[in-house]
């Protein structure tokens, strides 16, 4: 049986809805997944509390974004095994997407400004009445929907990227230390999400991990859609050294935003793990 602990919902920018992902978890022998939403845990609540097979593990998580010096680089912290009432980490949830609605309507006001695109007002309600979160991957399909761009991945590049000097700055503003500490103070996991996005050769990127787990991380995803097999073999010695457990998760959105991953097998099959040293701490 397969497990896949990166995985988003319609309440953040994935396409499908919890019990979509569910049914897709069961016809592709999927035993163990984790509702990872960018920046809220309504997705996983839904699934927990709605999910109808019992041969199915759910994971609650979270993505967390948190400032990272590199500019055009991601660095993301998944939480897993969260209490889902925890107080703070609501709160943080709620501020996070306030942050999101502001920023996207700054960014559709930069789209018209600066490249005279522009969207009918019955689109741009359809996001903003979508449950759970919104960011950039919504705007990035409306502009493939118009014709501005052919790939969600082009809108990014082509059009919303260079806008992010001009649009409105996020408020809310975690360091990766803040980011661990809303996870363990949850009751949580921390887990470092696809390194490769960081950008650093090995050596930087074990001096970070230690920096990291310095703070509290516990586990890295070795296994991801993104990373090679050669890159996941570097990653799990540095991961081993520094005795922290190791993850795996497609990062699947759905075939609009990420065609070429599917839920538990990654990209062109790279996946179909069916065991972690992060499994026996959840």
């Amino acid at each position: 049986m397969i497990i896949d602990l990166h995985v988003h919902t319609i309440y953040s920018d994935g396409e499908k809805s919890p019990l979509e992902i569910l049914k897709m978890c069961n016809d592709n022998s999927i035993s163990t997944v984790a509702i990872t939403d960018h920046g809220n845990i309504l997705g996983a609540k839904k699934a927990i509390k709605e999910n109808p097979y019992p041969n199915i593990k759910i994971i609650p998580g979270i993505e967390l974004t948190a400032i990272y010096s590199k500019k055009g680089c991601n660095l993301h912290i998944l939480g897993y095994n969260i209490d889902l009432e925890n107080k703070e980490l609501n709160n943080l949830s709620n501020a996070i997407m306030e942050d999101a609605e502001r920023r996207v309507k700054s960014f559709i006001e930069q789209l018209k400004i600066c490249y005279n695109i522009s969207f009918q007002q019955k689109d741009i309600d359809e996001i903003f009445n979508s449950v759970g979160n919104i960011g950039r991957p919504d705007v990035a399909k409306l502009c493939v929907k118009y014709g501005y761009a052919k790939t969600v991945h082009e809108a990014f590049k082509k059009l919303l990227d260079p806008l992010e000097d001009k649009v409105e700055k996020r408020r809310v503003r975690p360091t990766a230390k803040d980011c661990i500490e809303y996870i363990q103070n949850a009751g949580g996991i921390a887990c470092l999400a696809h390194p490769i996005e960081l950008k650093k050769d090995m050596d930087e990127l074990k001096e970070y991990i230690a920096e990291l787990k310095g703070y509290g991380l516990k586990a890295v995803e070795v296994y991801q859609s993104k990373h090679t097999k050669e890159y996941s073999r570097q990653l799990l010695e540095i991961v081993n050294e520094l005795g922290l457990l190791y993850s795996v998760g497609s990062d699947y959105h759905g075939p609009i935003v990420s065609p070429d991953i599917e839920i538990g097998s990654g990209k062109e099959n790279n996946l179909n793990i069916s065991n972690v040293s992060i499994l026996n701490n959840l």
